[in-house]
């Protein structure tokens, strides 16, 4: 490819709320080249984190080397200069012990999916549940434990060589995602939670929302996107070591193993044009 070149064909169109490095696995895949290649091509190569700088102008670029429309990551985009205005800390982003970018995944969400791909919320991790299925976020492979890390090779991974090109599937070992069981959570109305840690799960919602609106509310007053980073941790969200202790207690109750159609979808009672649904009230515990 040359740098002076434009993508016009083959190019895979965006989800709604897909994130960046999802997307960049699948043009790879559609354009048949590596992703170094692809990467090169776009003047990317070097950069650690593709989800995390890809906005204004940098997404603007992205767009018009593509050949997509204005609107293509429309969501990414703000969610991620929502983040950057904010100054949230790096780290409020998943990642390998390694550093390298990874994603959650919902099992219940890639298997209704007819095209598999990773929302850009699924980066965060305070966002810690599904509100559509009510479980929790997967972060490794169910069977290998191996994290989801992406832009990768999907073609060149021991998954695509058997014919499983997907990102429904595990690029380590093949497995199906959207095969791991379920730990369902619904923090308005669960005995397993205490008060405080279903404020964190319905206020890591509710910060995403925050970051694609670019305000929030707490006890009826305004709170502008560059004032969330200041109080976020220290008001309204846990830690990750806090969280993680929490996730393991949930995951070991038996009780919130269920057959999918167990599960309810949570409506909240203020709904906002986001692709999360939520509204964007933070609480204090």
């Amino acid at each position: 490819m040359s740098a002076a070149d434009v993508l016009r064909y083959g190019v895979p169109r965006p989800f709604e709320a897909e994130a960046p490095s999802s997307w960049l696995a699948r043009l790879a895949l559609a354009q048949g080249c590596s992703m170094k290649e692809l990467l090169r091509f776009l003047d990317i190569e070097g950069c650690l984190d593709v989800d995390h700088m890809m906005y204004g102008k940098a997404l603007a670029e992205l767009r018009r080397r593509c050949s997509l429309p204005p609107t293509a990551f429309a969501i990414a985009g703000t969610v991620m200069a929502g983040f950057a205005k904010a100054r949230m800390p790096v780290w409020s982003l998943a990642t390998t012990i390694a550093g390298v970018p990874a994603s959650r995944y919902c099992p219940a969400c890639l298997r209704g999916r007819s095209t598999a791909h990773l929302d850009i919320h699924w980066r965060f991790i305070d966002w810690r549940y599904c509100p559509v299925h009510n479980c929790l976020m997967e972060s490794v492979c169910w069977q290998c434990k191996a994290p989801v890390c992406y832009p990768q090779d999907m073609a060149l991974s021991k998954a695509g060589r058997a014919g499983y090109a997907s990102q429904s599937r595990c690029l380590h070992c093949s497995a199906n995602l959207a095969a791991a069981k379920p730990c369902f959570i619904n923090p308005v109305t669960s005995s397993a939670l205490t008060e405080l840690e279903a404020c964190w799960l319905l206020n890591g919602r509710a910060l995403l929302a925050s970051l694609c609106a670019g305000r929030a509310r707490y006890r009826a007053q305004g709170v502008g996107t560059a004032a969330l980073c200041r109080r976020a941790y220290e008001e309204w969200l846990p830690y990750p070591q806090q969280w993680s202790r929490v996730e393991r207690r949930l995951r070991n109750d038996r009780s919130l193993e269920q057959v999918w159609r167990d599960a309810v979808r949570l409506r909240t009672r203020e709904e906002l044009k986001t692709p999360w649904g939520s509204a964007v009230s933070l609480e204090r515990w």
